[in-house]
């Protein structure tokens, strides 16, 4: 059965230790392991600055996306085994200058990650950020 993005709204999660997820306070089903931060620009711009920031993150493609809902869903694969972990993301409006961000990763195989999920959504909010203030 081929993996498909999430709900964030009612999203279940697994009872294995092999994902990680940031979400926005109260929007999410599930409890999050972080919540996400509020970037002082619209959707759109964060968007673009996604991508950007995507398009260079290795072993990663874009499976699909869902533009009316400003979700899209990857699979990055490791290095030597190639092993796939899904990572679902959606931008969210705050306001019409401000919005957030939801972000689900987890490992297909095995109980354990060894953190590699949270480490890849704290890599990759910690570079949108920084490139937010470029």
């Amino acid at each position: 059965m081929a993996q498909q993005p999430v709900d964030f709204k009612t999203l279940q999660l697994p009872t294995s230790p092999n994902y990680y997820l940031v979400c926005p306070a109260d929007y999410c089903a599930a409890r999050p392991d972080e919540i996400s931060p509020v970037f002082k620009k619209s959707v759109a711009q964060v968007e673009v600055i996604w991508q950007q920031m995507i398009a260079k993150q290795p072993q990663t493609l874009l499976l699909s996306s869902n533009p009316a809902i400003h979700q899209y869903f990857y699979v990055q694969r490791s290095l030597i085994f190639r092993f796939p972990d899904y990572i679902t993301v959606q931008f969210i409006p705050v306001s019409d200058t401000t919005s957030t961000i939801a972000i689900y990763s987890h490992a297909k195989y095995g109980y354990s990650d060894f953190g590699v999920n949270k480490n890849r959504v704290r890599n990759w909010l910690n570079e949108l950020k920084e490139l937010m203030i470029k």
